[in-house]
């Protein structure tokens, strides 16, 4: 890792913080990382062409917590040629594996290599030979997808809260599909035991593919395969498809998945079922929607994962997700009833100057706050290198859910 770091640009991340009031009046704390990477140094306004990289992406990426400290692993994308102010220019394809770290509950932020964050440096996959301790104190465990059209997906893991990474691992997961497109989904059973959920389809893209699970019950060296995890179809007349699941398991032992779907009718349906399981992932039923709504342009409105997470010490579901209109806004609902139904909608942030945003991670920190990210940008964003460049940063919320619970 330190030698591969040397040979790419430094990510430098500029901070801002502030306060938000939702309507409800509840505060939200907005931290903004903007990454300019500078070569020869360092610095805190964006200066040339390396201004137009990214920081994106992080549910392609993975958000861990240790109490105060958190890691996020995001997809930070290089320069384009020029800038764009309409959508991103490069890709994920061209992306590489980039972490940053806070020690003060998301506050403030770090890449520093000698903090254990920076490059993930990629390497061809290997075959995993001893087991994996999936309750080790400090784990840090991503699956990662080769391609969301096609291909498989691989495992890495931490023992030391990120500093240093073991793999990529190859992962023979049994039915046939291509692609899985694996993004972190999965729940610790014990130590051996670990359920991964992830899209899977036989089509070399994402037309008709659905979330499906597999267990390895071994630490990770061998896995079996349980199945889909349901696909609720309205009355569509054409092919949907349904990605990126988020699951959780409550404390009788329900798992409940939300997943990014959409029709592509006219006008198209985008909407996150929110699925149950009472059996151990066996049968899945719809329960409840946290959105549906139909819109005209694929690229707009809700169209975007949601996460899914548990308040500590709770069976309160939180589900963060992103609006992409016009203003696009960071969400959040909640469920006191397992997902049956859901709150009016929380909003955290609503100043995204276009629909290129979103793809939220939310962890807690010791005081039970939750820290929500997503990538996002701004119309009229000053920090931009030209009136033509609109940067894509890390946007943090650290907000309570608590103090919704009663409005």
């Amino acid at each position: 890792m330190t030698e591969r770091t040397t040979q790419v640009l430094a990510l430098f991340i500029f901070a801002a913080a502030h306060f938000h009031a939702t309507a409800e009046g509840a505060p939200v704390e907005h931290v903004d990382l903007y990454p300019f990477p500078v070569e020869g140094g360092l610095s805190a306004t964006p200066d040339g062409p390396d201004s137009y990289r990214y920081a994106g992406w992080p549910a392609n990426g993975k958000f861990f917590s240790w109490e105060d400290e958190l890691l996020l692993v995001f997809a930070y994308v290089p320069a384009a040629s020029e800038a764009s102010d309409s959508y991103h220019a490069t890709g994920e394809g061209n992306s590489y594996l980039w972490s940053t770290r806070s020690f003060d509950g998301g506050k403030t932020w770090t890449d520093s290599a000698q903090q254990g964050a920076g490059l993930i440096a990629p390497h061809d996959a290997i075959t995993l030979t001893d087991p994996i301790d999936f309750k080790h104190s400090d784990l840090a465990l991503m699956i990662q997808m080769t391609g969301s059209q096609q291909g498989p997906s691989r495992l890495l893991y931490s023992t030391d809260r990120g500093r240093s990474w073991y793999g990529f691992y190859q992962l023979d997961l049994p039915g046939g599909f291509d692609p899985i497109a694996a993004r972190s989904d999965y729940i610790i059973e014990d130590s051996s035991t670990l359920r991964l959920l992830s899209s899977a389809g036989h089509e070399k893209d994402e037309d008709g593919t659905s979330p499906h699970q597999w267990i390895t019950s071994d630490g990770g060296l061998n896995w079996k395969l349980l199945g889909p995890t349901g696909l609720y179809t309205p009355d569509l007349e054409q092919w949907e498809w349904s990605i990126m699941p988020a699951t959780v398991k409550l404390s009788d032992g329900t798992l409940v998945q939300a997943a990014r779907t959409k029709g592509s009718g006219r006008p198209f349906r985008n909407y996150h079922p929110i699925h149950r399981s009472t059996d151990g992932g066996k049968t899945w039923n719809l329960t409840s929607h946290v959105f549906l709504e139909d819109v005209q342009r694929s690229g707009k409105g809700y169209h975007t994962p949601s996460d899914l997470d548990l308040i500590p010490g709770t069976d309160t579901l939180v589900c963060t997700y992103v609006d992409r209109g016009s203003p696009g806004r960071l969400l959040a609902k909640l469920s006191i009833d397992s997902g049956l139904s859901w709150s009016e909608e929380i909003i955290l942030r609503e100043d995204a100057g276009n629909h290129d945003i979103g793809y939220p991670e939310t962890v807690f920190r010791a005081d039970g706050k939750a820290v929500t990210v997503a990538y996002w940008n701004l119309k009229d964003d000053p920090k931009a290198w030209s009136k033509h460049h609109n940067p894509r940063f890390l946007a943090f919320a650290i907000w309570d859910p608590k103090l919704f619970l009663d409005k």
